[in-house]
């Protein structure tokens, strides 16, 4: 309740009030018992000669006289006369069985006791004849301080009842219609009629606050449409990101899929002619890793990217890792160590394809900046309780360095240590920082610690759960000890790009494919299937005239529903692949597609079917 200012103002002015009433009551009773004393003071000097004549002369006469004269006085109780040396001589009493008016008296006590008690020494032309005390009834005085004290606090009441309504109307409902509207601040309604009508300050407060309101709700709407505009943008990036991904892959599986096939003719070219298949072969899986790290960046950011924890053989999985990029390592005649704690687990959950592709980005780093040098990737055992094992995987390299200020920016995006590095070594700047979400991801922490012409050291520490064993690779299936597993399968082909066409009969061919036929979009692919059965469909998603996913489930409600249906197609996301799925495809097959890739994931999906 106290805390309301108003009522805090209201309970000080009226605490003030009594205060004044009190002191006012306090300073009038003073003012009354000195006159009333200096009344009765004046009575003992006018009957000065007579007290003389009681105390000196002891005359009964005039002890007579000095009682009538006393009983004209009716709030006289009492007087008694002394001699100077302190002898009683004379006593009255208006009413003879009266108590007497106590001597110990303090400025109070004519209040409370009723009576005055006044001692003093009779001095009469200038000389001490003797000494007196009276006894005074203060009844009067009661009664007139108590009217005193209840007039002024009446009086008090109604003054500072009007002070409340003044209060209440120029002070306290403003402030509450001021406070009732501070919580709509920034909705552009805030408004104050009976504050803003007054002339004082709180008004000028009001208006200040309706302009406030009203700039903080333009900026607002401002903010919104600023935040709307920015996920339209963001959104037409990611579907900028995800097309130009899928434009990009399929001319991509062309190239990559005719380079293989080059390759397989490597012994035909001369010297020359192999050496530039050699670097056509790099560019294109650089052209590859590029794209794949911008499409990752972009599920990554959107939060539609997420983990598949599996068992996994831990040493294993680090020695293939390690192999993985001993060509690489050779290449910029780098020596690629691997240090293996002996006390690492045998088997953790892990994402196998996350994991190797913040390792492998790592390795691959330290191997393009440490051009014959060293990198060496460890892993130890920070700690290991109940079900769960915290490790640290570490890339060390002896390399150029990182300057100690560039540090804190080396996992930003499209970030690296400086300008010369990016045109030197080359790269999109999205490499770490990828590593470092993927990261997050994992509940893990990636660290670097770099000198400039010493090396650099990133170390990934993350608590992995622990299983038993790795469950079998599989079934063995007749296709993957075949060379040539399509042999005798009748396949349709629905693809619209002639490249892509051309490629992917060469590769079938090379698989045992003997019966192909091609549909161009997906009405010839629906066509094709109502009029011959085939033993598997490899489905293109993104074609004219009718795409992939309505073309499926046309074929699921014709003869063609137990067809083996495969999707083949440069959407590359986890929600592609259940889209696929969803629509009826047995299989998902991402562009670009090498010939053991090919075979792999048909064979797969015929396993599935079984």
């Amino acid at each position: 309740m106290f805390n309301s200012l108003t009522v805090r103002l209201n309970a000080a002015i009226f605490l003030s009030f009594v205060l004044l009433a009190l002191a006012s009551s306090a300073w009038t009773y003073r003012v009354d018992r000195q006159t009333l004393e200096t009344q009765f003071v004046g009575v003992a000097s006018s009957v000065a000669p007579t007290m003389i004549e009681v105390v000196m002369l002891d005359q009964a006469e005039a002890g007579i006289e000095f009682n009538r004269r006393l009983r004209n006085f009716p709030h006289l109780n009492g007087v008694t006369l002394f001699s100077l040396d302190g002898e009683r001589r004379y006593e009255y009493r208006r009413q003879p069985m009266a108590v007497a008016c106590p001597q110990q008296q303090n400025w109070l006590s004519p209040l409370l006791n009723g009576c005055m008690y006044i001692s003093q020494q009779l001095e009469y032309e200038s000389s001490p004849w003797l000494s007196y005390t009276m006894e005074v009834d203060t009844e009067d005085l009661q009664w007139q301080v108590a009217r005193q004290v209840s007039m002024t606090l009446l009086f008090s009441l109604l003054a500072f009842a009007a002070i409340y309504r003044i209060l209440n109307r120029w002070l306290s409902r403003p402030m509450a219609e001021l406070v009732s509207q501070l919580p709509a601040m920034g909705s552009g309604a805030v408004r104050f009629p009976r504050t803003g009508m007054q002339k004082s300050e709180l008004a000028e407060l009001a208006r200040v606050l309706e302009r406030s309101d009203q700039a903080l709700h333009d900026k607002q709407i401002q903010a919104e449409d600023l935040n709307t505009r920015l996920s339209h943008s963001l959104q037409a990036k990611s579907d900028f990101l995800a097309n130009a991904s899928h434009e990009i892959r399929t001319p991509l599986n062309a190239v990559i899929g005719f380079v293989e096939c080059l390759g397989a003719q490597r012994s035909r070219l001369n010297t020359e002619g192999q050496q530039q298949l050699l670097l056509l072969q790099g560019a294109s899986q650089s052209l590859l890793h590029i794209v794949n790290d911008v499409l990752d960046f972009s599920r990554l950011e959107s939060g539609k990217l997420s983990l598949d924890p599996q068992p996994t053989a831990l040493v294993d999985f680090l020695q293939r890792v390690h192999a993985h990029c001993q060509g690489t390592a050779r290449l910029h005649k780098v020596l690629l160590g691997l240090d293996l704690a002996d006390d690492l687990p045998p088997c953790v959950a892990l994402d196998e394809g996350r994991m190797e592709q913040i390792l492998g980005n790592l390795l691959s780093n330290a191997i393009k900046f440490s051009p014959s040098g060293q990198v060496q990737l460890s892993a130890e055992v920070i700690s290991q309780k109940d079900a769960l094992c915290t490790l640290a995987l570490a890339v060390t390299d002896t390399g150029i360095g990182i300057d100690s200020d560039k540090l804190p920016y080396i996992f930003d995006a499209y970030t690296q240590a400086d300008g010369s590095v990016t045109r030197r070594f080359g790269g999109t700047g999205l490499g770490l920082a990828i590593c470092k979400r993927l990261s997050l991801l994992m509940d893990g922490e990636l660290q670097v610690q770099s000198e400039v012409g010493k090396g650099s050291r990133f170390t990934l520490t993350l608590t992995l759960p622990l299983v038993q064993s790795v469950p079998g690779g599989g079934v063995e299936t007749e296709d993957a000890a075949n060379p040539q597993p399509l042999k005798g399968l009748s396949i349709l082909l629905a693809e619209d790009n002639l490249s892509n066409q051309k490629l992917m009969q060469i590769m079938l061919k090379k698989l045992g494919c003997e019966q192909l036929q091609i549909a161009a979009n997906g009405q010839q692919a629906v066509d094709a299937s109502q009029q011959h059965s085939f033993d598997l469909i490899l489905m293109d998603c993104q074609m004219p005239v009718m795409d992939g996913y309505r073309a499926t489930r046309q074929i699921r409600l014709g003869r063609g529903g137990d067809t083996l249906i495969v999707a083949l197609t440069a959407n590359a996301t986890t929600e592609d692949k259940q889209r696929c799925l969803d629509c009826g495809m047995d299989g998902f097959l991402t562009k670009p597609v090498t010939l053991a890739t090919l075979a792999s994931g048909i064979a797969e999906a015929r396993a599935a079917a079984v």
